[in-house]
């Protein structure tokens, strides 16, 4: 795939992701402003869960292995027999799986957040009556997946990008409506979630149908393909099972700091942003690619291709993670000084958002890595790392919990990512023979140098004399807005300048890009 229709699928990728996430932090603002800390942790917690699941049963194992095969049928009828025949068997699974977690909600809810008995006893079991409830969501939004997956696999990526945008402004129609009624209770979460979800669905089905995709109720006569499906599934359910075991442990932890869960979210919404943007949109954009030139089995153009992945990665994620820590904390109070969140619950959440992005570079090479072991159909690779992972991390939380409280939770999860690039590049380097050339570690050091130089004189100055300001309608507020908007393009100014002088060839072939369409534009009209 060219240079040019890669960067066109991640606009379109990114630019979908882009106006979810503004619609995600606008749910988020609204939600920190009308409850404390402290009982937004019972949502918190409540969702999280569900949402991790959805990262076992949905775009993690699903996609994964559903991609790669779908890719693999050349004929166009036995192609859409076999995605009916999935379809069925999928839906199956997954209203069985949803049903049973429901279930088993009280039984293992209560260990997760057993934190919370030194708050309030009541404070657990909100939490349990809630996750019962949003447990619906998985079901929503593991068939939003499936949907978006088939649409991936036809190179459709905005639509599938933008549908989580239809969740969140559902979300805040129903917050608004219960702020209007003056009842604001957890219940609201309840709806919001199931009737986000639903209308997400909705969507996502609609423009699938116009696009051409058609699923019907269809048992399998020949279970081929499906095995397949399974096949790389089982061990990428255990792999993403194993990796949010991560997850569990976090939430653990972070129920025994009043208010933790919810400084962490909303750290990890802001991190989750430009990861979304970029990591994910990449990703999205490789997947299917890798899968398309794994068939040709032509193994320079392979090599040629993650090359060009990983260096756009690495152009991407760096500055971007200078960015982000450069400015956290007036990042963090734009988007949440105000209502019941405080300057010290700016400050604690600024410093663990900083923390953890570096994650985002790593996160992106490692996801990068295992999309082409995907799209081989290697699974053992992402088990070998996964189980690594999971004793790592329980190691790292273990030993920086007790010293850095919250901090030591973050620097866990950051630390992991770098621990899982490394393991995923060794096995990268055994399995498929890829290696990262010397040219790759000059324009990662070029754009480290580069993103180092701007950040340490922006993030002084910030510290010390640009000052926090509340969130509000004030004179003062728009003033550091203005402020805040000037900083930050001449931050990437003069970041653009550095990487320009140190010659990182990336960004001079995309520049190049941008100038020739231009160009074709100027000319068309002419």
């Amino acid at each position: 795939m060219s240079t040019k229709k890669v960067s066109s699928h991640i606009f379109k990728s990114s630019s979908g992701i882009f106006l979810s996430r503004i619609f995600g932090l606008l749910r988020d603002t609204m939600v920190t402003h009308f409850f404390k800390p402290s009982v937004q942790d019972i949502f918190n917690a409540a969702f999280k869960v569900p949402n991790t699941f959805r990262s076992i049963f949905a775009e993690g194992a699903m996609a994964n292995s559903y991609i790669p095969v779908l890719k693999g049928i050349k004929n166009e009828e036995e192609r859409q027999q076999f995605q009916s025949e999935f379809f069925t068997i999928y839906l199956v699974i997954l209203t069985i799986t949803v049903v049973a977690l429901i279930f088993l909600v009280p039984y293992f809810m209560p260990f997760l957040v057993s934190g919370f008995e030194k708050f309030s006893e009541a404070k657990v079991t909100s939490t349990v009556y809630l996750t019962r409830f949003l447990f619906t969501y998985l079901f929503f939004i593991s068939l939003v997946s499936f949907f978006s997956a088939s649409m991936n696999a036809i190179f459709k990526f905005f639509i599938p990008s933008v549908s989580q945008a239809i969740f969140n402004i559902v979300f805040i129609i129903v917050l608004v409506i219960f702020v209007l009624l003056k009842k604001i209770t957890l219940e609201l979460f309840i709806y919001a979630v199931i009737l986000g979800g639903f209308f997400q669905l909705a969507f996502i089905l609609f423009y699938s149908i116009k696009y051409g995709l058609r699923f019907t109720i269809r048992w399998s006569k020949n279970f081929k393909n499906i095995k397949e499906v399974f096949k790389l599934m089982g061990p990428s359910i255990i792999t993403s099972g194993i990796y949010q075991i991560n997850i569990f442990i976090s939430t653990y932890y972070l129920s025994m700091f009043d208010g933790g869960q919810t400084y962490h979210y909303v750290a990890q919404r802001l991190y989750q942003l430009p990861i979304g943007l970029f990591s994910v949109s990449m990703i999205q954009v490789f997947l299917p690619s890798f899968s398309e030139i794994v068939q040709s089995d032509d193994k320079n153009l392979i090599k040629s291709t993650f090359q060009k992945a990983f260096n756009l990665s690495l152009l991407i994620t760096i500055p971007i993670s200078a960015y982000m820590i450069t400015f956290s904390s007036q990042i963090t109070s734009i988007l949440f000084y105000h209502g019941q969140f405080s300057y010290n619950s700016i400050m604690t959440t600024s410093t663990i958002f900083a923390i953890y992005m570096p994650g985002m570079i790593f996160i992106t090479l490692t996801n990068m890595a295992s999309s082409l072991f995907y799209a081989h159909k290697i699974w053992k690779s992402q088990v070998m790392v996964s189980l690594a992972s999971i004793v790592l991390f329980f190691l790292y939380i273990n030993l920086l919990t007790p010293v850095y409280g919250l901090n030591g939770i973050a620097a866990a999860n950051t630390l992991n990512t770098v621990t899982q690039f490394i393991l995923f590049y060794l096995l990268l380097v055994i399995f498929l023979k890829i290696s990262i050339d010397k040219k790759t570690f000059v324009t990662a050091i070029k754009l480290l140098i580069s993103s180092f130089a701007i950040s340490v004189p922006f993030y002084l100055f910030n510290k010390n004399v640009l000052k926090i300001v509340k969130t509000s309608f004030s004179a003062n507020f728009l003033l550091f807005l203005i402020e805040v908007a000037g900083l930050s393009l001449l931050f990437f100014m003069t970041l653009l300048v550095f990487i320009r002088i140190l010659k990182v060839e990336e960004l001079q072939e995309i520049i190049s890009t941008i100038k020739v369409r231009f160009k074709n534009k100027i000319k068309r009209k002419n």
